[in-house]
């Protein structure tokens, strides 16, 4: 399955669209953009556009999304001691101890400390589908956060 059963609608709090927009998509192949079904681009696309009624990212590649927050997300760089609330796009630089190339990586914070986070993305190795996978910050350039809700 490449799409959830309906068009998702945003709505509730961030902790109620994050729940949704996982259970929609956990598993399954993001294709926001009818482009290659499995990038993380398309995740961050579609968690902002349709589950947080914000502006979608342009570019071809996710580490340059860190750079697009405009008036509907603020960036915060990461620093020690710093970690992403839920439904933070949390954008990577390119990370070759990561296996990152230096078109970067994203994924959606579902939880955080100061030594880890659970995201959910896809194309992360070995398997390239929607998912949950905990990581430590090395490579993480930063996150948005949004501003608002739609």
């Amino acid at each position: 399955m490449v799409a959830p059963p309906c068009t998702p609608q945003p709505g509730g709090t961030i902790e109620q669209r994050l729940d949704r927009f996982v259970s929609d998509w956990n598993g399954k192949y993001l294709n926001y953009d009818d482009s290659v079904p499995d990038q993380c681009f398309s995740v961050a696309n579609a968690w902002a556009k349709q589950y947080l009624g914000l502006h979608d990212f342009t570019g071809e590649f996710a580490a340059g999304i860190i750079g697009q927050g405009g008036s509907d997300f603020t960036r915060i760089d990461y620093g020690l001691g710093k970690y992403p609330p839920p439904g933070a796009i949390v954008v990577f630089h390119e990370c070759p101890a990561q296996g990152i190339t230096a078109a970067g990586q994203v994924d959606v914070c579902i939880s955080a400390t100061p030594e880890s986070f659970m995201g959910f993305d896809q194309n992360w190795a070995p398997d390239r589908h929607c998912r949950r996978i905990t990581h430590d910050y090395q490579g993480v350039a930063g996150w948005l956060i949004a501003n608002r809700l739609g």
